[in-house]
């Protein structure tokens, strides 16, 4: 059929299948996340945390990682982000045990 488009574009396979969720599971997620009821359960907000803990703590070591031509090394600002990506870290780790609580 020339003139009917298929439904299945590269730009929409990738994104729902790569990860794979099926495009009803993956619709009703969003229908549920972006509803005004909706509450992060006290795991959600821990391994929200703890992604951005580490993605902080991995992004301040890169940016010393990469200034490898500086003498000094990690310096006293730097210390303290790291120290603030860390203590993410546990306060995320405290809250995965409490479940489906609300936040």
């Amino acid at each position: 059929m020339p003139g009917k488009a298929g439904t299945l574009g590269i730009v929409w396979f990738l994104p729902v299948y790569a990860v794979g969720l099926p495009e009803v599971a993956l619709m009703s997620f969003l229908r549920q996340f972006f509803s005004r009821d909706y509450t992060l359960s006290k795991r959600g907000l821990g391994v929200l945390l703890i992604l951005i803990g580490v993605a902080g703590f991995a992004g301040v070591y890169a940016i010393d990682l990469l200034d490898a031509g500086r003498q000094g090394g990690i310096g006293p600002v730097q210390q303290i982000a790291l120290g603030g990506s860390v203590l993410l870290v546990f306060a995320g780790l405290t809250l995965l045990p409490l479940g489906r609580q609300p936040a």
